[in-house]
């Protein structure tokens, strides 16, 4: 997918992995990290080996990912959380 997407859409090389954004109550299954508070994408934590398995795409090549975390009281993003809600069946992250 990183590949396909990178190339015909993104435009930029190869290599660079997608920034995810999780839900913060999700966020222990697919990242390490001291706190599960990522909202800005500041940070980096260390990728489970759920995520580098089932979302390689945002992986770094030293296994981190930049990632943010969303909640219901983020504001703007709660379009995000309410549609990351209504496809938890289908899981991306």
């Amino acid at each position: 997918m990183k590949t396909i997407l990178n190339s015909k859409i993104k435009h930029r090389e190869g290599y660079r992995p997608f920034a995810p954004i999780v839900l913060q109550q999700d966020f222990d299954k697919y990242f390490i990290s001291k706190t599960t508070e990522h909202p800005y994408m500041l940070q980096a934590p260390k990728c489970t080996p759920h995520a580098l398995k089932t979302v390689p795409a945002v992986c770094h090549v030293d296994q981190t990912a930049r990632v943010q975390t969303i909640t219901k009281e983020n504001g703007l993003v709660l379009i995000f959380f309410q549609n990351i809600k209504i496809f938890q069946g289908y899981r991306f992250l």
